[in-house]
């Protein structure tokens, strides 16, 4: 199922971005295609991502079973909406051959006083109480990539790499005399397929198409992971550009380890970036 998925979804890139050429076209211009080199080995994206969240925990107790499934954007009163500074990079080694890596990190915390009871892993907290919550994230993106077609109009093609999430969330019953506090600590690695294609669609301007996905089953990780992200760029100098992205980040893996944490984590990013690029 997911080898015909991934078939189809790159099947549908490479038809929607790939432009149409009519035979003299191409054996006019077959020979200068072939000579094209990339104009960088190297490129830097910096920019200002403001994504909005929604993110649901659930944690077992060896003592107290399954915990309810908590949103912690309404039962701790988390910020939906932060601003964050997000980098990217490649560095290519050949024509068609090159890595990538990107990283960005995020904190949110809230207090609240909780009007549903609420149990997470071993810890319970009841009605009326104040309670609080900080949800640290951040996000590791890295891999190398192949590029199936290579030409002045259109680079595409895919690649292996991994997502990892470092996940922390330290819950606290702020109404108890006692310590009373429940703390994860996650690094989930998930392997994802690559599939990409940058256009361009008039000069200067650049349309860039990605999608990582994968579905995940290793042992102590179930789940899935969609990445996509769409954006245009504008090259005002040959090294120097600007461009805004728009980006969707859903992971749901669930987490079984004998001696650590036990449950489900389901988070959800989406939304704009605003980048500066520079390229040698």
């Amino acid at each position: 199922m997911w080898k015909f998925f991934i078939s189809a979804c790159w099947f549908t890139i490479l038809i929607l971005t790939t432009p149409l050429f009519s035979q003299e076209e191409i054996d006019s211009s077959s020979s200068t295609m072939s000579e094209y080199e990339p104009p960088h080995r190297f490129g830097l994206w910096v920019g200002l991502f403001l994504p909005t969240f929604t993110s649901e925990a659930q944690v077992t107790s060896q003592t107290l079973g399954l915990g309810s499934t908590v949103n912690l954007e309404q039962s701790f009163q988390l910020p939906k909406n932060e601003t964050l500074l997000r980098l990217d990079a490649y560095f290519r080694f050949s024509k068609h051959h090159s890595i990538y890596a990107g990283y960005y990190t995020s904190s949110r915390e809230g207090t609240t006083e909780v009007t549903t009871e609420i149990q997470i892993g071993d810890l319970i907290i009841p009605v009326n109480s104040q309670a609080y919550a900080k949800n640290d994230i951040s996000l590791l993106k890295f891999g190398y990539r192949f590029s199936i077609v290579n030409t002045e109009d259109i680079e595409s093609g895919l690649g292996l790499g991994f997502s990892v999430l470092f996940y922390k969330l330290f819950v606290e019953n702020k109404s108890n005399i006692r310590e009373n506090t429940e703390d994860i600590d996650e690094t989930l690695p998930i392997p994802v397929f690559n599939f990409y294609t940058v256009y361009n669609i008039w000069t200067r301007l650049f349309l860039s198409v990605y999608l990582d996905l994968f579905g995940v089953n290793l042992g102590t990780y179930d789940g899935s992971l969609t990445d996509f992200g769409v954006g245009v760029t504008y090259r005002f100098f040959n090294n120097f550009a600007a461009g805004i992205d728009y980006n969707v980040y859903k992971l749901d893996v669930h987490v079984e380890k004998s001696n650590g944490f036990d449950g489900v984590i389901d988070y959800l990013h989406k939304g704009i970036a605003i980048y500066l690029f520079y390229g040698l």
